[in-house]
């Protein structure tokens, strides 16, 4: 025990003196300040009306939500990180972090990055349903029940997946040289949890493509639908076009931040 903290002593000392470490947590602090900012300048801007139903706007308020938890604490490890690493001591021991600390504090924007992906596939699948079945989807997207319902699943599986894969064959006993929720002994669950995260992003981008192609196909024909099916074709494409630029950027953070890790897991 005494060697294994002596060697994340040394190595928390060598990346102290780490440029290229200082400059990447940089370059992710900026990204999550960039993400707040677009954000906010989003709902500012085109405010909530553009989402229509109660469970579009919650859907949609969730991720939003989500990503701003995500974005403000993973900004703070970096910055935390950067201020820390940056400081100058005797001890190299005084440069590491007790290990619940640096997890705790990472778990919880963790939390939010599955929220917010999360909550983009069930507004994929709430656009998909409003496309297929609009007479249906009238009646389901109004019901508060159905709205609590989705918010409570997607909370679950937020806490429940990065608790499942990281939690249990952690060793409590040990140090830390950054903010990590990946230690030795979850690296192979760790890797899982990573797809996770981008499979269901990749497909909810696709779907919102797809649904966007469908709902634009069927616009030269909208003169012969029903007013209210007009109405939903509008409001499809409306909402997808204002989700996706976010929804790719989004996904560009994720897969910086999680296949860089392979690279430099940090």
């Amino acid at each position: 025990s005494l060697m294994s903290d002596l060697t994340v002593c040394e190595k928390a000392a060598i990346l102290s003196k780490s440029i290229a470490l200082k400059v990447v947590l940089g370059v992710k602090c900026i990204l999550c300040i960039g993400g707040m900012v677009a954000a906010v300048r989003v709902l500012s801007k085109a405010g909530l009306s553009w989402l229509g139903s109660p469970l579009t706007r919650s859907t949609f308020i969730g991720h939003v939500l989500s990503s701003l938890l995500c974005s403000f604490l993973f900004g703070f490890c970096y910055c935390y990180d950067i201020v820390r690493l940056s400081l100058d001591h005797s001890d190299p021991c005084e440069y590491t972090l007790d290990l619940s600390l640096a997890f705790i504090a990472r778990i919880i924007p963790v939390f939010g990055m599955f929220g917010s992906i999360y909550f983009m596939v069930c507004l994929a699948i709430e656009r998909t349903f409003s496309t297929c079945a609009p007479a249906c989807y009238d009646v389901f997207s109004k019901s508060r029940f159905s709205v609590n319902l989705i918010v409570l699943v997607v909370v679950i599986l937020s806490l429940v997946v990065p608790l499942l894969f990281l939690v249990p064959p952690i060793d409590w006993n040990r140090r830390m040289y950054i903010f990590n929720t990946r230690t030795d002994e979850n690296s192979a669950m760790f890797q899982i949890m990573i797809w996770l995260e981008i499979i269901p992003e990749v497909v909810a981008i696709l779907v919102f493509h797809l649904v966007l192609y469908a709902n634009t196909r069927r616009s030269p024909l909208s003169n012969l639908l029903y007013l209210a099916e007009r109405v939903q074709i509008e409001s499809n494409k409306r909402v997808i076009h204002i989700v996706l630029p976010l929804l790719w950027i989004h996904f560009a953070f994720n897969a910086f931040t999680s296949f860089g890790l392979q690279l430099y897991p940090f």
